[in-house]
């Protein structure tokens, strides 16, 4: 990934990627950022048009210089990234640009702006651009401002980016809905905004309740869409009738360890995704969307890929396990197999039709 951002898609993608069809002339999004869905979509179909958007200039800029024509322009960028940064260039860059004045963004000449993001977004905590330097100003301890600046890396993973987007990609610096009146009616949208709750401390801006409301409004206008939110009760409260499905995030003490194991737990946070109604469910959804997140057991094994529900959250009391509780009924449907197979394997395998018996 080239940019690190409080929420970005990178780890999270592959359990949506495929939600996105790959018919159609193109794709758009409204807060491209990081970029990561925009670049596995573009090298997954590629003939598809890319229409991307930021409102941020120094975002905007940077995927600009990368798609664009300019090849002087691309091979400065490229030789401003092949430098490790010091405390020294981050704080005459600082001095310089403001980061933590999105309103001051626009003052940047492009490849200044577009290398801004970059240097900003590998050196400050967590990739914030207006937040203090990784090691603090003193510049001690074991992690240090350029620890997530790697020169040959960062310049290898831009190339590809140029390889994949340019010629075929529309970069745009305006508010969503002015960007989506731009896009036909008929291309998919992938549209990760600011978080509801959040926005404004992760990002410098956010769309506030009035852009988050405006943001609902414009795609009742649009046909095709999938929108990636924070869970939170206001963003259930305004898509409801849609489908939604939940997103967890893992932590570990290895980024490397296997995610489906045991030790990693969820890190209380989740994000939603959420469906416009002309995007039919999956049957992979069909499948195994009964296994419910609340119950540990079934969300591992929905996580490998299990076609089932535990045995603990169907057995009686019916109404007692909280994480899973089914009709009655359901039981009428199992046959002496069905619980032979369940007491060995600890799963009944239940068909979609017979699933549909149960109560959420």
């Amino acid at each position: 990934m080239i940019f690190r951002y409080p929420g970005g898609k990178g780890k999270l993608m592959k359990h949506f990627l495929n939600d996105i069809p790959t018919t159609g002339y193109c794709f758009a999004e409204p807060f491209v950022g990081g970029g990561s869905v925009a670049l596995a979509i573009a090298q997954r179909d590629i003939k598809k048009s890319i229409l991307i958007n930021d409102f941020d200039p120094w975002v905007s800029h940077f995927w600009q210089i990368i798609t664009g024509s300019n090849q002087d322009l691309f091979n400065n960028l490229i030789k401003l990234v092949s430098h490790k940064p010091t405390i020294e260039q981050f704080n005459e860059r600082r001095q310089k640009f403001f980061p933590e004045d999105v309103t001051k963004r626009n003052i940047a000449e492009p490849l200044d702006a577009a290398f801004n993001a970059i240097f900003f977004n590998r050196t400050t905590f967590s990739g914030m651009f207006g937040s203090g330097p990784i090691g603090a100003y003193e510049q001690r301890g074991e992690y240090l401002i350029g620890c997530r600046f790697n020169p040959p890396r960062l310049q290898k993973e831009i190339k590809h980016a140029r390889e994949v987007l340019a010629g075929r990609t529309t970069v745009t610096c305006l508010d969503f809905e002015e960007f989506l009146k731009s896009v036909p009616k008929d291309c998919f949208l992938y549209l990760d905004p600011p978080y509801y709750k959040q926005g404004e401390s992760l990002y410098g801006a956010s769309l506030g309740n009035g852009g988050h409301d405006r943001l609902r409004s414009v795609l009742d206008e649009r046909l095709y869409w999938l929108l990636s939110y924070d869970n939170c009760p206001e963003i259930r409260e305004k898509y409801k009738g849609f489908r939604i499905q939940v997103l967890n995030k893992f932590r570990s003490m290895s980024s490397s360890r296997d995610e489906f194991d045991e030790t990693i737990r969820p890190n209380g946070d989740s994000e939603l995704l959420i469906f416009s109604k002309e995007i039919p469910m999956p049957e992979s959804i069909k499948r195994k969307g009964r296994n419910d997140p609340k119950c540990k057991t079934c969300f591992r094994a929905f996580r490998k890929g299990v076609d089932g529900i535990c045995a603990k959250c169907i057995e009686p009391p019916l109404l007692s396990h909280s994480a899973f509780p089914v009709s009655k009924s359901f039981f009428s449907f199992l046959t002496a197999e069905d619980f032979t197979e369940a007491h060995k394997t600890g799963f009944f395998k239940v068909p979609w039709e017979i699933a549909e018996k149960l109560k959420y």
